[in-house]
C-alpha cells in the first residue's frame, strides 16, 4: 500500500482534551423534542443538576406558522435550547416515503425554525441561548458503530455545519450521545459533566470521553480495482461533469455495461452525445433511462424492466448527481425543507432500498459540507450530505462495498463560481480524473465508508483569515514546513509548477485573485524578489536578477521545462529566466506576461517619477490619476532628503501599507522598487526562441498594443490575450477569471 500525502483522507473520530474554560450558566433550558425518551431522560438529568427545564414537542412547534416557537423562546430568558433529534423505527429496508418526509421535515426543519428565531433575538440585541442539536447513535465513530436509523438523524448535523456559517454570532454545537448507554446515563454525560472543548463545534460523546472528527492520511491500494464486464453498473448523474469522471474510469476499470439514470439523461446535448460515443469506443455498451431516483416506484419498474429483458443484473452503483440547493437559512421554508434534500435522501435510501446488496454502492458529495464555514447557503445539501456518509457508514458495517467520497473542487470548475472558490480559498486543492480514480479504488479495497478527496493547502491555510477548522487540525499539526526566502506556495499539486514572478515591487500578494480562480492540479510557487529576503543583496542589472531567481527555481524544480508568468516587471524577468535556460541548453515551457511594457532607458532615470509611480503601484493608480498629480505636486515642493519620509506618510494617510509597517520596512521596498526599474530601463534584452503569451489589458487599447508588440521582434511567435478591466485586472474577479481560463487551457 502506498500512502497518498495530502490528497485522501478519512474521518476519524479522536479523543481530546475539555475546554478549560469554566462552564457557561445553565440554569433554564429549553428541549425541543423529537425522540421522546432521550428527551425525557434529559429533562430528568437536568432537573437532577438544578436546571429548570421546559419540554416542547415537535409536534406543537407549528412549521406553517414559527410564531409559535418564537414565542416560547421569547417567553423565558433560556441559557441553552436542546434540540433533540429523532429518528425512525425501521423493519428492514420498509420507510414509507411519507415517513422519510415527515422526519425530514421535523427534523432539520424544526432547526431551521429554531435557528431563524435566535438570529431575530440576537439581531434585536436580546439575550441569546446556546443552541445544542443532540442526537444519539449519529456519529460512526467506530466503523461498526452506526445503524441504519442512526444514520436519519445525521440530516440535522449537516444542516447545523450550514446554520453556523451563515451565523457565527449563535452558539451552536453538535453532540451525539453514546448509544450503547441506556437513555438516563447517556443523558447524565451531556447535563453533568462539561462538555464542549475549545474550538470544538461537533462532539461525539462515548463512555468518559469526548471525541471529535479528524481527517487523517489514508491509505491507497497499488493496484486500481478490475470490475466485472458482465455485470451492469448504474451511474446517477453519470452525464454531468463529475457523473462524467467517474464513468470513465468505470470503464477503464472494466465496466462494459453502464446504465445512465437521470431526470435529464435523455436531453440529446451534443456534448452527452459525444461523451456516450467516446465510452462506445472504449468498448462499453450503454443504457439511458429517464428515471427520478426519489420515486421508488420509478426504480423498481426500471430493475423490473431490465430483468424482463434478460439484461444483466445491476451490480454496483455511483450517485453522482448533486441536487439544487433552497438557499439560505433565511430563505428555507420548513415545511418543503425534505424536498429540497430529497435527491441525496430519499434517492440513496430508495437505491439501496431497490437495489440491496451492491458492489461497490458509492455516493459523492462536497468537502464544502463537512466543514464548517464553507457550507453558507448550501444547507439542504451539507443535510443531505451527511445523511450519505452515515448511511454509507451503516451499510459498510452491514458487510456492503459502500461509500461516500466528498470530492473538492474540480479542475474544471466555472471560474467564478463561488463554491469551488471558497473551497480553494480554505485550502481544499481541486481534483482531477487520476486523483478522483484512487479515491474510488480506496474505497472499494479499503474499509473506509467516509473518504475526502481533496489536496490540502497548508501555506493556503495558513494565510486565510479565517478560523481554522478543527476537522483538519490533526493534519496541520503534521504540516511540512512552509517555504522558505523568496518563495511562497499558493498552492500545492503534483507534476511541473507554474511559478508566479514579482512585479516591480517585489511582493507576489497581487496574484491572490488569479491563484483563487486557478483550478488546476500544478503546484503554484509565487517568486519574491530575493533582495526583500536578503537586504545585502544588490543586484546591478536584470540578467543578475534573473539568474538567482532560476538558482531559486531549480531548486524547487531540478529537471524539466519551467512554467513562468510574471507581471510587469515580472513578465521581463520570465522572458529572461526563459532565454537563459535556453542558453544552457534547457527546454522552455510557458512564459506569459501581463503588461510587461518593453525596455525604455527614460524609464529609470528620473527619481520623483519613480517615487510617484511607487505609491501609484500601493494604491493600484493609473498613471492620469489626480491622487498622483496631488502626490507628485508635494513631493516636487519637499527638499529631496525629506521625500521618503513624506511619501511614508503619505501612503499611511491613504491606508496603503499595513498601518504596523515602520519607516525602516517602507524604505527597503522602495528601494527594490526604484532598483528594479533601474535594472529594466538597463536591460537590452536578446532574441528568445519561444513562443510568449501577451496578456494585453484592454483598458489601454492603443499603449497595451503597443507594449506587446515591442516584443514581436524579440520572440519566435508572440500570442496576445485581450483582458478587461486595465492594468490591475489580475487583483479583478473578471480579469483573473480571464486570465486563469486562458492559463488553464495552456497548462
Amino acid at each position: 500500500m502506498d500512502r497518498t500525502p495530502d490528497a485522501l483522507f478519512e474521518i476519524v473520530w479522536t479523543p481530546i482534551e475539555p475546554s478549560s474554560a469554566a462552564p457557561p450558566r445553565r440554569d433554564r433550558a429549553l428541549i425541543l423534542a423529537g425522540d421522546e425518551q432521550l428527551a425525557d431522560a434529559l429533562q430528568w438529568a437536568g432537573e437532577q443538576a438544578g436546571i429548570s427545564v421546559s419540554v416542547m414537542g415537535w409536534r406543537e412547534t407549528d412549521l406553517d406558522d414559527e410564531t409559535t416557537l418564537d414565542a416560547k423562546l421569547r417567553a423565558c430568558a433560556y441559557d441553552e435550547v436542546w434540540l433533540v433529534v429523532g429518528q425512525p423505527r425501521l423493519q428492514g429496508r420498509a420507510l414509507a416515503p411519507a415517513q422519510l418526509d415527515e422526519l425530514l421535515r421535523r427534523g432539520p426543519g424544526t432547526l431551521a425554525a429554531c435557528a431563524r428565531s435566535l438570529v431575530g433575538l440576537a439581531a434585536e440585541g436580546q439575550p441569546t441561548p446556546r443552541l445544542r442539536v443532540i442526537s444519539c447513535g449519529a456519529c460512526a465513530v467506530e466503523r461498526s458503530a452506526l445503524d441504519l436509523a442512526g444514520a436519519f438523524q445525521a440530516p440535522a448535523w449537516g444542516l447545523a455545519r450550514a446554520i453556523w456559517a451563515e451565523h457565527p454570532e449563535l452558539d451552536l454545537a453538535l453532540v451525539d450521545l453514546d448509544p450503547q448507554l441506556d437513555p438516563d446515563r447517556a443523558a447524565a454525560a451531556f447535563v453533568t459533566r462539561p462538555v464542549m472543548a475549545d474550538d470544538e463545534r461537533e462532539l461525539a460523546l462515548r463512555g468518559s470521553s469526548r471525541l471529535a472528527p479528524r481527517l487523517v492520511p489514508t491509505l491507497a491500494g497499488t493496484s486500481r480495482v478490475e470490475l466485472d464486464p458482465d455485470a451492469a453498473y448504474l451511474v446517477v448523474g453519470g452525464l454531468g461533469r463529475l457523473g462524467r469522471e467517474i464513468a470513465r474510469g468505470l470503464v477503464e476499470r472494466g465496466a462494459r455495461r453502464l446504465v445512465m439514470v437521470g431526470v435529464r439523461v435523455l436531453a440529446g446535448k451534443d456534448r452527452e452525445l459525444e461523451f456516450i460515443a467516446e465510452l462506445e469506443l472504449a468498448g462499453a455498451t450503454v443504457e439511458l433511462a429517464r428515471v427520478d431516483i426519489r420515486d421508488r416506484a420509478a426504480l423498481t419498474a426500471l430493475r423490473r424492466e431490465r430483468e424482463a429483458a434478460g439484461r444483466p443484473p445491476i451490480r454496483g452503483v455511483v450517485h453522482a448527481a448533486m441536487g439544487d440547493d433552497a438557499g439560505r437559512l433565511v430563505t428555507l421554508e420548513p415545511r418543503t425543507i425534505g424536498e429540497s434534500m430529497a435527491l441525496e435522501v430519499a434517492g440513496t435510501w430508495n437505491l439501496h432500498a431497490v437495489f440491496g446488496q451492491l458492489v461497490p454502492f458509492l455516493s459523492c458529495t462536497s468537502v464544502a459540507s463537512l466543514v464548517p464555514g464553507l457550507a453558507q447557503g448550501r444547507g439542504c445539501q451539507a443535510a443531505g450530505h451527511a445523511f450519505v456518509h452515515a448511511l454509507m457508514t451503516a451499510l459498510r458495517a452491514r458487510g456492503s462495498v459502500a461509500a461516500a467520497i466528498a470530492f473538492g473542487p474540480w479542475h474544471d470548475s466555472p471560474q467564478l463560481h463561488p463554491l469551488p472558490r471558497r473551497c480553494i480559498q480554505a485550502g481544499f486543492g481541486v481534483v482531477d480524473r487520476s486523483l478522483a480514480a484512487e479515491a474510488v479504488d480506496a474505497a472499494i479495497t479499503t474499509a473506509h465508508a467516509q473518504l475526502v478527496c481533496a489536496p490540502i493547502d497548508h501555506a493556503r491555510i495558513d494565510r486565510s483569515a479565517n478560523p481554522r477548522p478543527a476537522l483538519l487540525e490533526r493534519l496541520l499539526a503534521d504540516a511540512p514546513p512552509r517555504p522558505a526566502g523568496s518563495l511562497v506556495s499558493f498552492a500545492i499539486g503534483q507534476g511541473r509548477p507554474l511559478f508566479l514572478l514579482h512585479p516591480q515591487a517585489g511582493e507576489t500578494s497581487c496574484y491572490a485573485a488569479l491563484v483563487d480562480r486557478l483550478t488546476t492540479t500544478r503546484p503554484l510557487v509565487g517568486v519574491r524578489a530575493s533582495s526583500l529576503v536578503d537586504r545585502e543583496w544588490r543586484p546591478q542589472s536584470l540578467a543578475e536578477i534573473a539568474a538567482e531567481a532560476r538558482r531559486t527555481l531549480r531548486r524547487v524544480q531540478p529537471a524539466g521545462p519551467l512554467d513562468l508568468l510574471g507581471w510587469g516587471f515580472g513578465g521581463a524577468l520570465a522572458f529572461e529566466i526563459a532565454r537563459q535556460e535556453l542558453e544552457q541548453d534547457r527546454g522552455v515551457g510557458l512564459v506569459a506576461m501581463h503588461d510587461s511594457h518593453t525596455p525604455s532607458p527614460r524609464a529609470g532615470q528620473d527619481e520623483l517619477d519613480l517615487l510617484v509611480a511607487f505609491l501609484a503601484d500601493l494604491g493600484q493608480l493609473d498613471a492620469g490619476d489626480r491622487r498622483n498629480l496631488a502626490a507628485r505636486s508635494e513631493l516636487e515642493h519637499a527638499p529631496p532628503d525629506v521625500r521618503l519620509d513624506l511619501l511614508f506618510r503619505l501612503a499611511h494617510a491613504s491606508k496603503l501599507v499595513p498601518a504596523t509597517l515602520e519607516l525602516d520596512g517602507f524604505v527597503r521596498r522602495v528601494e527594490v522598487f526604484v532598483a528594479h526599474a533601474r535594472a529594466l530601463a538597463d536591460w537590452r534584452p536578446r532574441t528568445l526562441d519561444a513562443t510568449v503569451h501577451y496578456f494585453a489589458p484592454s483598458g489601454r487599447a492603443t499603449d497595451a498594443t503597443d507594449h506587446a508588440h515591442g516584443w514581436l521582434p524579440r520572440v519566435a511567435e508572440l500570442v496576445t490575450h485581450r483582458v478587461p478591466r486595465g492594468r490591475y485586472a489580475l487583483t479583478t474577479d473578471r480579469g483573473a477569471a480571464a486570465v486563469a481560463e486562458v492559463l488553464l487551457g495552456l497548462l
